[in-house]
């Protein structure tokens, strides 16, 4: 387990609790509640962390596709392979651009 430096894109399943449904979601939630109550009861549950809904924000913030999602986007559009929304996310680069401490994130300098 690591929960070294507290970053707001994760939370480590140790540090969750069913309060933080709206952080992480209702799987994540789970499992840091299997983490928590589980794991000293001597059940096998792998630790992992989990991406929080400010990750996804700062996400298409940064990909510049928040006013498509926002005004332009319908399940149509999103299905439809050739739309804006569609091919600003597939054009974007998933690699990690800075660490800090252990966690990955992007530049705001860049």
């Amino acid at each position: 387990m690591n929960t070294s430096t507290p970053h707001p894109f994760i939370k480590w399943f140790a540090d969750i609790t069913i309060d933080d449904v709206p952080l992480v979601g209702g799987k994540n939630a789970s499992l840091g509640e299997m983490v928590r109550e589980l794991a000293g009861k001597g059940v096998k549950v792998p630790d992992g962390f989990a991406i929080t809904a400010e990750a996804f924000r700062h996400f298409i913030r940064e990909a510049g596709i928040v006013q498509i999602a926002l005004t332009k986007s319908t399940s149509s559009q999103v299905a439809n392979t050739s739309s804006p929304l569609r091919t600003r996310v597939r054009r974007m680069s998933f690699k990690p651009r800075r660490t800090v401490g252990s966690v990955a994130t992007s530049s705001s300098k860049e």
